[in-house]
């Protein structure tokens, strides 16, 4: 870490406790920002001192030292180009601790003309290459990562939010209510970010509020004003975000939308409501709207009218269905709804300009398959299948075929289903195909596919099989992937064995395995950053894993399954995971924990001795209970029992 090679320690595992304590806590208050933490070292003494260590972490607290941090920032702003920039303070509308989808960012700025490129240059690539400028920069940072091992979720440091906050309301660019310095509202608003409830007089006070661009609710914040009085606007984010949980991508979005996005339903008074959307449809100049209220069952049945609308995102409502008028909707790109959210017949296949249809259940109308089929510009396709006729199986498979012949590059199927898929691969359409990502969830296959390995151009897979061997992972070992997901559910007695070689490519695995044994060999993976391993410590041993060898290793998260272990085996595999992640010259991150630690087996003799004790105390306690007493107790040594015997069964 970047701080700890700048002390004097060289590194976190060097750090005494009590320096590294004073350590995090300077972190987390310059937001691990390497701008920050240079100028921080440099206030540090360079001898082992506590007291002066104290002193240092003292002024930040006070924020005296945060001044040089805030002044470095800015010099660091100000060296980005202006249409960076402006995306940089566009995250000024999102209030602290927010979590920011990339998709979702990328997308607003297009929609607020934040992105100018040359003729002829791509938008969304443009903004892509902006928002990784501003991750590398550390402006924004990552948090959570994707199927594709990108990261996915991204934070706002609170030193960097302080900056662009006050940039923003200096250069008027955005408008926060209720405001934060107390100062006069500007004679015209622009972007209009409301968080909490107390807006209505200030709200009021706005002149111009219908050339008002871009209006965001967060924390509860009530509209207060009729939507028909902000005719300018171009995007509109109703979130009722109590949590502060956001978007993700869109992807994430539809697998969490059954949760309604972590948005939490208190505060009812101030949330979002179906009647705050009266109007929606007389704003012919909106492109971009996102609803985020579990209170909204229905949209107004003219939305067709939004001419311009590019990007609908419906996910975290509750909206039963959609309006017929949808379909006139011809410059909408992207469309993100809950998976039960019904959709008409005939209604999708007129939206021709799409490009990502994310969250559609398939089961309640087979016929938008076909429908789906047709759609020339489709890039990401996430669906749902909750019920399922074989006969549709092959039907499925032809659609992946001919989507995969045009532009689609994600897909997404998550399913309660046991399907039977077997796209028509042959040679001659293997180098046409161009699916990058492919992420099957809750349908579980025998074993791997055949057909995933003519998928030349796939970057990305998530899947789940019963049985994993060998020679799945020789396949596997040849594809050019850079993120896999792998959850084999039966228990393997075959040592699993990552070959020299193999996996190239591979930054990300993720591996939910019951195998007796796992070893990387030496040279395996030799690109791979981060490692997710989920093993039940009865079962598979770790004395040989061999993750010293990986030589590219950066973060290594461990998940230790304790059912049908004892104490002691979940500590020897502990132990031999960290020695050998010591060992590892990288030195990665490591992150450790127990799954399911209640169900952990006692020592055999003491378990049965005290299954004796029990057994006699129940008898005890049934011969002194009454008779109507007894039937109750006699139900919970059965419940008991039962326990026990799904334990056993896991």
């Amino acid at each position: 870490m970047l701080f700890f090679r700048r002390t004097l320690f060289g590194s976190k595992d060097d750090c005494p406790s009590q320096f590294r304590e004073l350590s995090e806590k300077m972190l987390s208050r310059c937001g691990q920002l390497p701008l920050a933490i240079t100028v921080i070292t440099d206030l540090l003494p360079k001898d082992r001192v506590l007291e002066e260590w104290q002193k240092v972490c003292d002024s930040i607290e006070r924020g005296n030292g945060m001044e040089n941090i805030r002044r470095v920032l800015k010099h660091s702003y100000d060296d980005l180009p202006p249409d960076l920039q402006r995306c940089l303070l566009c995250l000024s509308i999102f209030p602290e601790g927010y979590e920011i989808g990339r998709d979702s960012l990328v997308q607003r700025w297009m929609a607020e003309d934040l992105i100018r490129g040359k003729h002829g240059q791509n938008l969304q690539e443009l903004g892509e290459s902006y928002f990784s400028e501003l991750v590398n920069s550390n402006m924004i940072q990552p948090i959570e990562f994707d199927g594709s091992g990108r990261d996915l979720v991204y934070r706002v440091p609170v030193t960097t939010l302080d900056l662009i906050v006050d940039l923003s309301i200096r250069e008027n660019f955005v408008t926060i209510l209720p405001s934060l310095q107390r100062t006069d509202l500007p004679s015209e608003v622009q972007r209009l970010s409301l968080r909490g409830s107390n807006n209505k007089h200030e709200l009021k006070a706005i002149k111009n509020i219908d050339q008002v661009s871009s209006l965001s609710l967060f924390n509860g914040a009530g509209l207060m004003q009729p939507l028909s009085k902000f005719q300018g606007l171009q995007v509109l984010h109703l979130q009722k975000c109590d949590s502060v949980k956001n978007e993700g991508d869109s992807v994430k979005n539809e697998r969490d939308s059954v949760k309604n996005e972590g948005v939490s339903v208190k505060n009812e008074g101030d949330s979002v409501k179906n009647e705050d959307l009266n109007g929606l449809e007389s704003l012919d100049k909106l492109r971009y709207l996102v609803l985020g209220s579990s209170h909204i069952t229905e949209i107004p049945k003219m939305i067709g009218k939004l001419r311009h609308l590019q990007i609908l995102d419906l996910t975290a409502t509750r909206v039963k269905e959609l309006p017929s008028s949808i379909g006139k909707l011809t410059k909408l790109r992207r469309l993100l709804i809950n998976r039960s959210t019904e959709v008409p017949d005939k209604i999708i296949g007129k939206l021709e300009a799409l490009e990502e249809l994310v969250g559609i259940d398939i089961s309640k109308s087979p016929n938008i398959l076909q429908e789906i089929g047709t759609m020339p510009e489709l890039r990401v396709l996430s669906i749902a299948l909750w019920s399922w006729d074989e006969h549709h199986t092959t039907l499925l498979s032809q659609i992946i075929c001919k989507l995969a012949m045009k532009k689609l590059r994600h897909l997404s199927i998550c399913s309660c289903c046991l399907l039977d898929l077997k796209p028509d691969l042959k040679p001659d359409l293997q180098p046409v195909l161009q699916l990058e990502k492919l992420e099957i969830q809750g349908s579980i296959f025998e074993k791997l596919p055949t057909w995933i390995n003519g998928l030349t151009h796939l970057r990305s897979l998530s899947i789940e099989i019963y049985s994993l061997e060998n020679n799945a992972l020789e396949v596997l070992g040849e594809l050019e992937l850079l993120f896999l997901s792998l959850v084999a559910k039966r228990t393997s007695g075959e040592k699993l064995v990552i070959m020299t070689n193999k996996f190239c490519t591979l930054e990300t695995f993720l591996l939910f395995s019951r195998a007796t044994a796992i070893e990387f060999e030496q040279g395996a993976m030799e690109k791979l950053q981060r490692l997710k391993l989920t093993l039940q410590a009865s079962l598979t041993k770790t004395d040989h894993l061999g993750l010293d060898t990986l030589s590219s290793l950066e973060h290594v998260q461990v998940e230790i399954i304790c059912i049908s272990a004892t104490d002691g085996d979940v500590k020897v595999a502990e132990a031999a995971i960290r020695s050998m992640i010591g060992n590892n010259p990288r030195k990665p991150r490591l992150e450790m924990k127990r799954i399911v630690e209640g169900y952990m087996e006692e020592d055999k003799k003491k378990e049965s001795e005290c299954e004796i004790e029990v057994e006699d105390e129940d008898q005890e306690a049934l011969r002194m209970t009454k008779p109507e007493e007894q039937t109750v107790t006699a139900k919970k040594k059965k419940s008991r029992r039962a326990r026990k015997k799904n334990k056993r069964h896991y």
